[in-house]
């Protein structure tokens, strides 16, 4: 198994790959979710953007020259309403379910520290559905902590 970034000929698999993490989360953790702005330009844009790396970077995991698992990546500028610092985003991540559980995960999120290092980023973050209690786990094994609290009410 190799990590390595990304090509535009990778974009339809990690969008592929991408739909399958949407498709576990609208299922288990999160019924707003729009599974239509992978397919339409919003999402087709968005990951072609961190393939060619503006502001981003997109590696792969490959097994047996198949593409197994992928995590993207942005860099940006803190908040305003936060000291200024530069913020290194673990977007999203997604592991085909019989690779899980055998390194691919720690290897993906490793290179994310790396590259976010060569970016000079100063804090990394990622975002989890709070029902998502084994991504939880996984982040916080890989020196993740609790920072921000987000609530939201149906109204």
């Amino acid at each position: 198994m190799k990590i390595r970034k990304a090509t535009i000929d990778d974009l339809d698999r990690v969008i592929e790959l991408d739909g399958f993490l949407y498709d576990k989360e609208l299922e288990e953790f999160d019924k707003t979710l729009n599974k239509d702005w992978i397919i339409t330009g919003g999402g087709r844009n968005h990951f072609r953007d961190r393939v060619l790396e503006k502001d981003g970077v997109v590696f792969v995991a490959e097994e047996a020259d198949q593409v197994i698992g992928y995590v993207a990546c942005s860099i940006s500028d803190s908040a305003p309403y936060r000291k200024k610092f530069k913020l290194a985003e673990l977007g999203s991540m997604f592991i085909l379910e019989n690779f899980r559980s055998q390194g691919v995960g720690g290897k993906l999120i490793a290179e994310f520290f790396r590259w976010a290092k060569d970016q000079k980023a100063d804090r990394a973050t990622v975002t989890a559905s709070a029902g998502n209690e084994s991504a939880i786990r996984f982040y916080r094994r890989n020196g993740f902590e609790n920072y921000d609290l987000v609530l939201e009410k149906e109204l």
